[in-house]
């Protein structure tokens, strides 16, 4: 099988995120997402910056913005190369 591009990982993650939020709450939910976001980022351009901004969410509507945003950054980047 492809490798699963960008968005479908990042997809996946915020799928992953809302099952841990069920689960757990928001609050422990969300903390237990950050580490797996880690782990779906590794590799990506730019997944350092992306990941130091996971970090300092404190709510999922946060964490959706910051991936949605990181989202649109690489779409411009992969439309002007």
């Amino acid at each position: 099988m492809p490798e699963p591009s960008v968005s479908e990982k990042l997809q996946v993650s915020l799928g992953h995120l809302d099952i841990l939020i069920a689960e757990k709450g928001e609050r422990e939910g969300l903390a237990d997402s950050r580490k797996h976001i880690t782990w779906y980022t590794r590799g990506l351009a730019g997944s350092a910056e992306l990941r130091a901004a996971v970090n300092q969410t404190r709510s999922r509507s946060e964490l959706v913005e910051v991936i949605e945003a990181y989202l649109v950054r690489q779409a411009a980047t992969s439309i002007a190369n």
